[in-house]
């Protein structure tokens, strides 16, 4: 008899799965069964739990940031630093020339790993630099000219002897360096 009662219901089951209503239940059930399953394993595994021991020992931190510096200073180089140092912290340790100009500079300001900076010379009452005559120092001292550009100068210097004109000197050093110290020099 329980038997019988399976084939009669069995026609009207089949009718309610095939309706647009029972196709959204089938749906819903299995979307339902789909994401409770991982609650469901979480609740039956949770016997286990899982502990994170923190070593309470302070990391040593080897790190230093480097900072490279130049111009008006006897040894211009790569620095080391401690992380957050400012940039009155190295100037303390920094051999710095007569004509240093630090005034430009924001003192407290935090140094950052891999800065470069140019300590420039001051300005000896807008003294013209004869370019022929001038030393390593005072050639970097013009504006855009660094150690290279120095070097440069000089070697010209010793295997031609003497710049003698503008022209001579922007195939040397190029037009626009040239422009940038052109009232700042003679020849």
């Amino acid at each position: 008899m329980a038997y019988i009662d399976v084939v009669k219901l069995m026609p009207k089951c089949y009718f309610l799965i095939m309706t647009r209503e029972g196709k959204s239940i089938i749906f819903w059930l299995i979307t339902i069964i789909c994401f409770s399953f991982p609650f469901i394993f979480y609740l039956v595994n949770n016997n286990d739990n899982i502990v994170v021991k923190l070593d309470q020992k302070p990391l040593k931190n080897n790190y230093n940031i480097t900072v490279h510096v130049s111009g008006a200073l006897d040894s211009p180089g790569i620095y080391k630093l401690k992380p957050g140092a400012k940039l009155h912290q190295l100037i303390e340790h920094l051999n710095l020339s007569e004509n240093a100009d630090l005034s430009t500079f924001n003192l407290a300001k935090t140094l950052r790993d891999g800065q470069k900076i140019k300590i420039n010379y001051k300005n000896q009452s807008f003294q013209q630099i004869n370019i022929n005559l001038a030393s390593h120092q005072d050639l970097m001292s013009l504006p855009g000219i660094g150690t290279a550009y120095a070097k440069k100068i000089k070697a010209f210097r010793e295997l031609n002897g003497v710049i003698k004109s503008i022209d001579q000197l922007e195939k040397l050093i190029g037009k626009s360096k040239v422009a940038k110290i052109k009232s700042k020099i003679i020849l």
